[in-house]
């Protein structure tokens, strides 16, 4: 046999052990590790870095000895993610394997990232989580590739009336729309907006924004880089507010952006990120500018197609105003009466006047009701009405209660003082006590029968815990269908009749007869009656005759600052 045809022997395990080299595993994995591409890391139960792989480093930008034995970086989160990523934390500590969820995050240089995400639990020898670990991949290119925004140029350059980038606008907020629950927020509602046309190729910044003046705009929602100046509540520079708003007035429009010395650090920062051209969609309710929606680019091509086909970018302006008009509406109108509720509290812009309650036999005067004035002459219950829509109800009441009480130290002496207090206010009876403290006449606190109580055992214990000096009535009775259940559970000793039911009462018999039974009724719950709108001696004399005991009214005194000039009628027999 000769050589040429001699059998090759072949390696056997024994050959292979000889001829690898032998790498402990700890390094082998390492290595693996440390050049792959992918941001490894991993977390304690207290959610404290225990890890952080060469890859992190290369994705974030922070260095190992600058996270680790801390949370996550705080400027690295997406202020709307926050709650989804603690959602997905406990999710992983209770068993769930992340794998390919979508998740945003800003580099150290302020760059946001697309990352996909993959994570499970950690587990010691008995099965115990005792933190998490994942990677996460950095998809940001593949999101917003130059492929795309080249694609998207050259779609909106052969659609000329821009149906092809009008279409792609609707699709992502129609999608995100969707995703939206019914009562979604104002800010709910903007948010999903920006985050949906910020995954549009070349798209770099979006935010909506709300007008609360002509030179006044305020963000209600962004998404950009972290290095971008415009962040959520911010207020636009007023030079630039004021450009907004007479150009949104005139519809969609774009240009190119060119910073000026009056927009001072806030131009050189969208100067530093790139910005190249951004538009501008009103968002419209009733006719009337409400705000907008912006989009930014720092693409150079995708800037000059917005200036160009400006038209077609934001013929979908009708979609957003759809989406958020009458909740901006609602928002803007929130704003308005908080601002004329604050102003209001903050100039004193009140005064309480006081209407005389007389015994109707004697003719005497037994008490006053406190009643307030604004300045501006809005109705006082509908300024009321407005400060507790805007949660400053209780703070109003008690500036003008204050300020009645102050005044009331100038009243005749012995006469009891009335004061009309909400149910939300004597829900906190220690408020309503500090300002009773150095009282020295009767009380009585009048609640409306329109005013809700959900809770009356709660209300008839505040009110006896301000002292026996302080009694309670129910006022309105009688406006409409009264509310007898309502009357009975305050327990109240006086009930207030409208002036619906005494307005010509001497005249109505229809009325008289609801006046008797209003009278039956009082004696045996053990309440009195008091008449209300009183203006003639004939609707005095039946009232009398019908056996109401005390009644206010015109005919007795108008409400006055004090000294009061009150009358003292005795009705004709």
């Amino acid at each position: 046999m000769t050589a040429a045809t001699r059998p090759t022997s072949q390696p056997g395990p024994a050959d292979n052990e000889r001829r690898a080299p032998r790498i402990p595993p700890s390094k082998l994995l390492r290595t693996i590790v440390d050049t792959s591409p992918v941001a490894m890391m991993a977390f304690d139960r207290d959610r404290r870095l225990i890890f952080w792989s060469a890859g992190a480093e290369r994705v974030f930008g922070w260095r190992a000895d600058e996270v680790l034995g801390r949370p996550f970086p705080a400027e690295a989160m997406v202020e709307s993610e926050r709650e989804a990523s603690m959602e997905r934390i406990e999710r992983t500590l209770a068993g769930a394997v992340i794998a390919g969820e979508r998740v945003h995050r800003f580099a150290k240089d302020g760059r946001l990232l697309a990352l996909e995400i993959h994570a499970a639990a950690l587990r010691d020898r008995d099965g115990q989580a005792v933190g998490f670990a994942g990677q996460m991949i950095d998809v940001t290119d593949r999101e917003h590739s130059r492929a795309e925004i080249v694609r998207l140029a050259a779609a909106m350059q052969q659609a000329v009336d821009g149906v092809a980038m009008d279409a792609a606008v609707r699709r992502v907020l129609g999608t995100a729309v969707q995703r939206l629950p019914s009562d979604a927020t104002l800010e709910q509602t903007a948010q999903t907006v920006c985050d949906a046309l910020t995954t549009l190729p070349g798209v770099d910044f979006t935010a909506v924004g709300a007008f609360l003046a002509p030179d006044e705009a305020v963000l209600l929602a962004s998404r950009s880089g972290r290095k971008f100046p415009m962040r959520v509540g911010d207020r636009l520079p007023a030079h630039r507010a004021s450009k907004l708003w007479d150009l949104a007035r005139r519809g969609p429009w774009a240009e190119f952006w060119e910073s000026t010395p009056e927009d001072g650090p806030w131009g050189a920062q969208l100067d530093e990120v790139g910005l190249k051209a951004f538009a501008f969609g009103p968002i419209v309710h009733g006719g009337v500018v409400q705000g907008g929606v912006v989009i930014g680019t720092r693409d150079s091509a995708l800037a000059q197609r917005l200036v160009e086909n400006i038209g077609a970018v934001f013929d979908f302006s009708t979609t957003p105003s759809a989406l958020l008009g009458e909740r901006l509406h609602g928002h803007l109108r929130t704003v308005q009466l908080w601002n004329s509720v604050t102003e209001i509290l903050a100039t004193h812009a009140f005064r309480p006047v006081f209407q005389p309650i007389v015994e109707l036999a004697t003719g005497d005067v037994v008490g006053y009701e406190a009643l307030t004035r604004f300045v501006s002459g809005q109705p006082p219950n509908l300024v009321f009405a407005n400060a507790h829509r805007v949660a400053l109800g209780i703070e109003l009441e008690l500036a003008t209660l204050s300020a009645a009480l102050e005044s009331a130290r100038a009243l005749p002496e012995g006469r009891f003082l009335d004061l009309n207090v909400s149910p939300a206010l004597l829900a906190d009876p220690d408020k309503l006590r500090a300002l009773l403290a150095d009282v020295d006449r009767p009380i009585v606190l009048e609640i409306t029968e329109h005013d809700a109580v959900s809770d009356y055992p709660a209300v008839r214990t505040a009110v006896r815990s301000l002292g026996t000096n302080v009694q309670l009535a129910v006022d309105d009775a009688g406006a409409g269908i009264a509310n007898f259940g309502h009357i009975v559970e305050l327990r109240a000793d006086f009930v207030k009749l409208d002036i619906s039911l005494v307005r010509g009462v001497n005249g109505n018999l229809g009325r008289q007869a609801l006046v008797v039974a209003m009278r039956h009724f009082a004696r045996e719950v053990g309440c009195r009656l008091v008449a209300e709108g009183v203006e003639t001696d004939d609707e005095a004399r039946t009232l009398t005759e019908l056996g109401v005991e005390f009644a206010q009214g015109y005919l007795f005194g108008r409400p006055e600052s004090v000294p009061l000039t009150a009358k003292r009628r005795r009705p004709r027999p």
